[in-house]
């Protein structure tokens, strides 16, 4: 790491929060001891993490084990401060707790209690003593069963770092002119904690090359110094971009916990003139990772064919770039009749195990109405990239099947059973070789149903109804029954107890003039995302007739998240994450589509945060350019969620998303002989990215040619 000039300081501030003591209720009875044990983050607004189980959960949380009738803990010191210069770390502070017991005795009881902090990824705790990893505002908690006390710790970032050889005296003047555009990060963003993309995009006014950030906030007063570098092939004429130093980030972090936090950026010339500043935004770092593997449909970019792929991302390692899973070639060996290609795999599914993948070849037509073969299906053994049953052909294999079998795919938590949709029906099968059904289900909604989505837990699935209509454009879907074309649609949950379905209510109806669509359920079954898009809106931009309605949930532009709970009450609007404003839905339509939820959430300022992929047109900074008529490729984003503990929701929760980093440029297919398949586009142009899912586990792929190895 270079040494950056100027100083990095830090001032420490600690407040011991009185008042938070609360009631014994079955407190561990020993006799006091020096017992550091595990490290968990019990505080309000913290991860459930413990430290010696790496976070796994592996083994149970350490709650301490001090005397009996222990009645409140207080924690020391009251206040402290230090400053250290950059790159130095903070140095460890030390807690004292004191116990109250029974009768007014107090007692040291440091070495009985469990220590956490709030951010268990930017700091660790043992003992009584706190290790800051950087910047930020720390809740340190000292905990014996239910009993708590916590001070907390401020460490402020203050200084610069300079890149590049920049001469900060350059940047440091007084500004004057036209203030440049930040052009990304997006005002509002929350980043996931090791994403990538550390880096401000800006469009210069005057052909400035060198560039100062200033981050200002309860926790930071810090300035970073570097070149503006040109971005190739820019969207935007002339935009460039300012790369941070990457071990920025866990101050970053810290800082963005903090109640207030804001970014600043000066332009000017190597000389120091044209100096100018933009205005300030409110862009914020979490201590929160992605975890697990994201999948998403891709198409190539609209001067090449019409072949399709399926990408994998592996986000619980970080930095690693995304690859090719399967493309619609590869679906050729399935049957005989397939062996021309060309047949869409879009519309994908995978178990949350990460170890199946139901795909539906040829798209959601059926042959039966007219609109040519599709909903042909192939589950998938994703170790070895094997089919493990197939529904294409008809008896004897020289005919595709007529009536399709599957369009949409959800998984049970466990992965041995699916809820699939065939033209407006839900059936429940196994996910084996046998493909056993039963069904339809939920008899007693008397529309056509589609878009299921199986909880996480396992323990709820919701859906879309709509009444098909026929008065509306239904390019290859002559009956409107194939199940992603839903004009006016409303959704649905029913509750589940391992295959058993319950009778569903309706969580979100419909609405005049509207349609609600593509639900998706949060990984603790709390919280439904979901799209809605207007009839009043932008039509879509495809070419060949198909979803060509504004209000029919395929590719609607004016397509926009909300978030319910799962028990049902008044849906809030995204639209920090949607870009929505107030010329929707004929203006800022970015057809954000798809949303999924990670397979684990967390904590951001107190409040339980919640990842979300989907899919959109918005322009990624200066980079790629966005569309609001749907006529760019879409894209994969990510947007923070972060509802109140309490799980009331209110207000707009979301943060302004986050672009998937090297979502273009995904590695070249393995194929069986362990060689490498033609890439279909070259690295960093924009291919069509959306239908995200998001699976717990990367499951490696092992070439046949490799096995016997």
């Amino acid at each position: 790491m270079k040494l950056l000039s100027g100083a990095r300081a830090y001032l420490v501030v600690l407040a011991v929060l009185s008042g938070m003591a609360l009631a014994a209720a079955g407190a561990g009875c020993a006799n006091e001891k020096s017992t550091d044990g595990p490290t968990s983050a019990v505080s309000p607004g913290s991860f459930s993490v413990n430290e010696d189980a790496g976070g796994s959960g592996a083994m149970p949380v350490f709650s301490g084990d001090c005397a009996g009738n222990l009645q409140s803990i207080a924690v020391s010191p009251a206040t402290s401060s230090a400053q250290i210069a950059y790159p130095q770390q903070p140095s460890p502070v030390t807690f004292t707790a004191t116990g109250t017991f029974a009768g007014g005795q107090t007692m040291d009881v440091t070495g009985c209690v469990a220590w956490s902090t709030n951010v268990p990824g930017l700091g660790t705790v043992s003992g009584g003593m706190l290790t800051p990893a950087g910047a930020g505002q720390y809740t340190v908690t000292a905990s014996n069963g239910s009993i708590a006390g916590s001070a907390t710790l401020t460490v402020k970032l203050t200084g610069s770092a300079i890149e590049g050889g920049v001469a900060s005296a350059m940047l440091d003047g007084t500004p004057s002119g036209t203030g440049p555009t930040i052009a990304y990060p997006l005002d509002g963003a929350l980043f996931p904690y090791h994403f990538g993309d550390l880096a401000f995009q800006m469009v210069p006014t005057a052909g400035q090359t060198i560039a100062r950030v200033n981050f200002t906030g309860d926790a930071i007063d810090f300035n970073v110094y570097a070149p503006c570098t040109p971005i190739a092939n820019a969207a935007v004429s002339g935009a460039c971009s300012i790369a941070l130093p990457a071990d920025l980030e866990a101050d970053l972090a810290g800082a963005s916990a903090a109640t207030n936090l804001s970014e600043t950026v000066r332009l000017a010339g190597a000389d120091g003139s044209n100096l100018v500043e933009s205005a300030s935004i409110d862009a914020r770092w979490s201590s929160m990772p992605l975890s697990g593997t994201i999948y998403y449909w891709s198409t190539p970019p609209q001067t090449m064919s019409g072949s399709s792929e399926i990408i994998r991302m592996n986000l619980s390692d970080a930095g690693t770039p995304p690859e090719v899973y399967l493309t619609n070639q590869d679906t050729a060996t399935y049957a005989q009749p397939l062996n021309g290609g060309g047949y869409c795999i879009g519309c994908h599914a995978i178990s949350r195990d990460g170890t199946k993948l139901g795909i539906t070849i040829g798209g959601s037509s059926i042959n039966a109405n007219g609109d040519g073969y599709g909903s042909l299906f192939a589950l998938v053994d994703v170790a070895s990239k094997t089919p493990t049953a197939t529904q294409i052909t008809q008896p004897g294999g020289q005919q595709l099947l007529d009536d399709g079998f599957a369009t949409l795919t959800t998984f049970s938590n466990d992965g041995d059973s699916m809820v699939q949709e065939l033209q407006g029906s839900l059936y429940l099968r196994t996910a084996d070789m046998t493909l056993a059904s039963q069904g339809p289900l939920f008899s007693s909604v008397t529309e056509s149903m589609t878009q299921p989505s199986w909880s996480p837990k396992g323990d709820r699935i919701a859906f879309t109804s709509w009444v098909p209509d026929l008065n509306i454009p239904h390019q290859y879907d002559s009956k409107d029954l194939n199940g992603n074309e839903t004009p006016n649609a409303q959704i649905w949950t029913a509750s589940v107890s391992g295959t058993t379905f319950g009778t569903p209510t309706l969580l979100v109806p419909r609405v005049t003039n509207l349609t609600e669509y593509y639900p998706a359920l949060s990984d603790d079954s709390a919280l439904v995302v979901f799209n809605e898009s207007s009839c009043s809106g932008t039509t879509s931009a495809g070419s060949d007739g198909y979803g060509e309605s504004p209000c029919d949930s395929y590719d609607d532009p004016s397509a926009r998240l909300r978030l319910v709970a799962a028990s049902g009450g008044t849906p809030v609007e995204l639209d920090t994450a949607s870009g929505r404003t107030s010329g929707w839905p004929t203006a800022d339509t970015w057809t954000n589509s798809w949303p999924r939820f990670a397979p684990s959430h967390g904590t951001f300022q107190g409040k339980t945060l919640y990842w979300i992929a989907f899919s959109s047109r918005r322009a990624y900074g200066g980079t790629l350019a966005g569309s609001a008529n749907g006529t760019t490729p879409p894209q994969i984003w990510f947007a923070g969620v972060a509802v109140d503990a309490s799980g009331a929701l209110s207000g707009d929760p979301s943060f302004a998303p986050v672009w998937l980093p090297l979502q273009n440029s995904a590695t070249p297919e393995v194929l069986a002989d362990g060689g490498l398949a033609q890439t279909l586009g070259a690295a960093g142009v924009p291919t069509g990215n959306h239908i995200p899912q998001w699976v717990v586990q990367y499951v490696a792929y092992v070439p046949p040619a490799f096995q016997a190895q």
